[in-house]
């Protein structure tokens, strides 16, 4: 049972490692967006970039949640996983 729970801890580590990485993107996404405001507030933009404005907005938006669910659950199973293991479920050899 350890041995398998050892192997999907791995599994999902991984899983969360590559999902980091995906914050990365997304960080630089939102970071540019954020600038991107101050023209739209300085009214220099025309209609048609304010609408394309706001639909960036609403994706990146999604974007964020997706990525907030996806990995909030990725976390929470891999720690359910090994929540469930008892400190005297498992035998544990001392060799010295």
């Amino acid at each position: 049972m350890l041995e398998e729970v050892y192997e999907d801890s791995l599994k999902r580590v991984s899983t969360l490692n590559t999902e980091e990485k995906e914050l990365t993107s997304l960080f630089k996404r939102a970071k540019d967006h954020t600038n991107s405001i101050e023209v739209l507030l300085d009214n220099m933009l025309n209609p048609r970039e304010r609408v394309a404005y706001k639909e960036i907005h609403y994706y990146l938006k999604i974007d964020v949640y997706e990525y907030s669910q996806k990995y909030g659950e990725t976390k929470t199973q891999a720690i359910g996983k090994i929540a469930h293991l008892k400190p005297n479920s498992y035998e544990v050899s001392h060799t010295r």
